[in-house]
């Protein structure tokens, strides 16, 4: 069944009777639902594995050099990918990337975003019990000589507030 563009299911959310969960289950019984292939022909069949790759493959081939032969079937295969349109169009980035937006629309995006929180740099809201736990164990903290030199190197040149 087809649902408005935009909008969710009609009984999304909801909950199904005791009675009406009975007459699905009955219902799947009788048409076999569950099997997802009875009744059907299997089109498709699977070739053997060899099972003698697998220890080769559970090595992780760390470090592994491809023969040059290999490697020249791998090339004239990408080649051919690439030379697929669809592929091409799917793996390019989208011809906008990287131009610049005119003053207008950079002034629409702007107007757009005025008054949303700025979640990425506020963080976590929390209440002031949590805030006070943070403090307390926080407080007595001691960071060796070596850790202060960096945290110093760290925010040495910045502008403090």
């Amino acid at each position: 069944m087809a649902y408005p563009k935009g909008q969710p299911a009609p009984n999304k959310g909801k909950a199904h009777s005791e009675e009406t969960r009975k007459k699905i289950s009955e219902s799947c019984k009788k048409v076999g639902v569950g099997k997802w292939n009875k009744g059907k022909k299997v089109t498709w069949t699977r070739k053997p594995v060899d099972k003698s790759k697998n220890k080769v493959m559970n090595k992780g081939h760390k470090g592994h050099k491809q023969t040059p032969e290999w490697c020249k079937h791998h090339s004239e295969r990408m080649k051919e990918w690439w030379s697929i349109p669809e592929n091409r169009a799917r793996m390019l980035p989208s011809p906008k990337k990287g131009k610049k937006l005119s003053l207008k629309t950079r002034q629409k995006i702007s107007a757009g975003n005025k008054g949303k929180s700025k979640t990425w740099l506020v963080g976590i809201p929390r209440s002031q019990e949590v805030k006070d736990k943070i403090s307390k164990k926080h407080k007595g903290r001691k960071f060796s000589k070596e850790h202060r030199k960096k945290i110093s190197l760290a925010n040495s040149g910045k502008p403090k507030p």
